[in-house]
């Protein structure tokens, strides 16, 4: 059996911890069909920095007031550069990170 597709999965700067470490996901071994789980947190787990611990824990103490706005067009524009635009089934516009400053969203 070959391979015929590669999915990648980007969640920003995101750990796999951050986003599902909680979660307690359970589900079936894709190639033997047996009963898995992931190997999440447990609570006890920190880091530690200039001799300060800094422990996981459940839910953000801290919410951001403003975020990059996510939509196609933003992404376009922060990564081509400001007014570029992508025409709909047309060829991407060539990627360079030129368009910082795009407005952020403040919800």
């Amino acid at each position: 059996m070959s391979i015929e597709h590669v999915y990648v999965l980007m969640m920003e700067n995101r750990s796999f911890d951050h986003m599902l470490g909680f979660s307690g996901l359970t589900g079936s071994d894709a190639a033997t069909g047996q009963p898995t789980a992931i190997n999440g947190l447990t609570g006890g787990e920190a880091n530690s920095s200039n001799g300060t611990s800094y422990p996981v824990t459940r839910g953000a103490d801290q919410v951001m007031p403003t975020d990059p706005l996510h939509e196609f067009p933003a992404v376009v524009e922060q990564l081509c550069g400001k007014d570029v635009r992508y025409p709909h089934g047309g060829p991407y516009p060539p990627v360079n990170n030129g368009g910082g400053g795009y407005p952020l969203d403040s919800g």
